[in-house]
């Protein structure tokens, strides 16, 4: 005797269908909102992204509730392709969809933001020199200072590195102790991630004489006077006839005796001349 009958069979398969069904779409579908990281691809060697782009994107998915409470952010990615990028430009980069994988039954209903600004640069080579940053006191300096190397190479964009001629060491503390001294110390690389040092470790030498500074002390008498600018005077001007007429009275003796020898004596009487006849 056949433990169930054919038509058995056929129920049993569709009661099982049945429970799967709701087990899978009982509770209907929604959406989820997801930070997923942005991932560049295919970028030439040669050329860098010099401005700064969101690390994420937020991304709405839609479908199953089911499949949807088993999404992580951290499984999904957001591809951006720019292998097309061969010269310096700037350019908006929409992202593709379609290039995102997702569980079947899921898809993307949005993304924010929906495209991207790209400034693309050309990574070049400079060779700058290196130059010591000395952190002193006031009343202290060094002289014959070396470093070693004293060049050094540097690779980034060509935006940042056209102007750069040199690059300073991290803070140099020596000990406050007149005479030679030596330190090793890196360098500091300008602030960002796409520009770097060609050489995987650098490390240089800075060599110098330190001593106090001199500082000469005038006592009161080494003080020196400024000098009084010289005083100009011009030659008077003489103007015709600006000599004073000399009276009788200040003349010279020999010239006043004359002029007495003609001046008449109020005392003194000329004879009176008439017309008698003499005899």
């Amino acid at each position: 005797m056949r433990l169930f009958k054919p038509w058995a069979l056929y129920i049993w398969a569709i009661i099982i269908a049945v429970i799967l069904w709701l087990q899978v779409h009982g509770e209907g579908e929604g959406t989820l909102s997801l930070d997923v990281p942005i991932q560049l691809q295919g970028l030439p060697e040669h050329m860098v992204i010099v401005n700064n782009l969101p690390s994420n994107v937020k991304i709405t998915v839609q479908g199953l509730q089911a499949r949807l409470k088993t999404l992580q952010g951290q499984d999904i990615f957001m591809p951006l392709n720019v292998s097309d990028l061969l010269e310096p430009s700037v350019i908006q980069r929409s992202f593709n969809l379609d290039d995102v994988h997702l569980p079947t039954g899921l898809k993307i209903e949005k993304v924010q933001p929906d495209h991207l600004e790209l400034q693309i640069d050309r990574i070049v080579t400079r060779t700058v020199s290196v130059q010591p940053n000395f952190d002193l006191p006031d009343e202290w300096e060094v002289q014959m200072v070396s470093v070693t190397p004293s060049m050094v190479h540097i690779q980034g964009p060509e935006v940042w590195l056209e102007s750069l001629t040199s690059v300073d060491t991290l803070p140099l503390k020596p000990h406050l102790k007149q005479g030679a001294f030596e330190l090793q110390s890196d360098i500091i690389v300008p602030a960002d991630k796409s520009v770097h040092l060609q050489e995987d470790e650098a490390s240089f030498k800075i060599k110098g004489i330190l001593s106090k500074k001199k500082i000469l002390l005038l006592t009161p008498k080494q003080v020196i006077q400024p000098l009084a600018p010289p005083i100009t005077t011009s030659p008077p001007v003489q103007e015709p006839y600006s000599e004073p007429i000399m009276d009788s009275y200040s003349l010279p003796t020999a010239k006043k005796m004359i002029l007495d020898s003609y001046s008449i004596n109020p005392s003194e009487q000329l004879p009176n001349h008439t017309n008698e006849e003499t005899p």
